[in-house]
This record gives structure tokens, C-alpha cells and sequence, in this order.
């Protein structure tokens, strides 16, 4: 990756982050369902089906991975699974970002086997629970989105 690329990568994260700050963040910090994927964000999820990838062709570590994207790749699921069901639906394609969902799997398994670990939880939760649970967890990531799409 050059340096152009990620400047390119950081200018889309930014956006993207905007994107959910304006338009699904509540006043009173609720969150609304996202139902389809802004550009800037698709470039992410794609980014991550790519990891995903190459994680089970065995290019990358699953620990390198939880070390370094674990999180941040258990929200963008927690936020957009909704989406990616509706995109899965249209294209009536189950297989639609399946990579990106079997790697936050795993960051889930990975999460759970941490002491202490504010992300772990047991794998029969429902998804609907665990994106209540990480929205707890996501009003520190939001004041971080605030702060990225204040970056300059």
C-alpha cells in the first residue's frame, strides 16, 4: 500500500464515518438500523471480506487479525449484517460478504477466549443481542467516529 492509498482509505473512512454519524445516530444516542451500505462504507466491508479471505487461505494470522481489526471488525458487522441480509436478498445470493461474516465469527471466538474482554459473549446470543451489547461498547467507538470525521 502506498501512500496514496491510504490516504485514500482514511479519506473514506472519514466519510463513511459522517455518513453514520449524520444519518443513524440518535440525539439521545440511540442508533437506527442501517438498511443499505453508503459507497465510503462498502469500500470498508469490502476490505474486510478481502481479510477474510485471505485469513482462510491462511495468508494471515487469526490472532494478527483480532490484534489488529478485531473490533472495529464486530461493529461494522454489528452495524451492517441488516444491510448485507437485504443486499444477500436482492442479489439472492447467500454467499454475499459470507467471508467478511465467517471473519467476525471468528473475532467473536477469538473475543470470547479473552479474560475481560468487553466484546466476549456466548455464541448461541442472538445477533440482536449482541449488537444491544455492542452499542454499549459503540458510544465510546462513536465519540471515536466523531473524532475521525473531525480529523484533519
Amino acid at each position: 500500500m502506498n501512500r496514496g492509498d491510504f490516504i485514500s482509505v482514511q479519506s473514506s473512512r472519514r466519510r463513511a464515518a459522517n455518513y453514520i454519524k449524520e444519518h443513524f445516530f440518535t440525539p439521545d444516542d440511540g442508533m437506527l438500523e442501517i438498511q443499505h451500505v453508503h459507497p465510503d462504507s462498502r469500500l470498508i466491508i469490502t476490505f474486510f471480506e478481502h481479510v477474510g479471505h485471505l485469513r482462510s487461505m491462511g495468508v494471515l494470522q487469526d490472532e494478527s487479525v483480532w490484534y489488529r481489526f478485531g473490533r472495529v471488525i464486530r461493529a461494522y458487522w454489528a452495524l451492517y449484517r441488516p444491510a448485507i441480509e437485504k443486499m444477500r436478498q436482492e442479489a439472492k445470493d447467500p454467499m454475499v460478504m459470507e467471508d467478511f461474516e465467517k471473519l467476525n465469527d471468528l473475532m467473536a471466538d477469538i473475543d470470547r477466549k479473552q479474560p475481560n474482554n468487553i466484546c466476549a459473549g456466548s455464541s448461541k446470543m442472538s445477533w440482536r443481542l449482541q449488537r444491544r451489547m455492542l452499542l454499549h461498547g459503540l458510544r465510546s467507538f462513536r465519540r471515536r467516529y466523531l473524532e475521525l470525521a473531525n480529523f484533519r
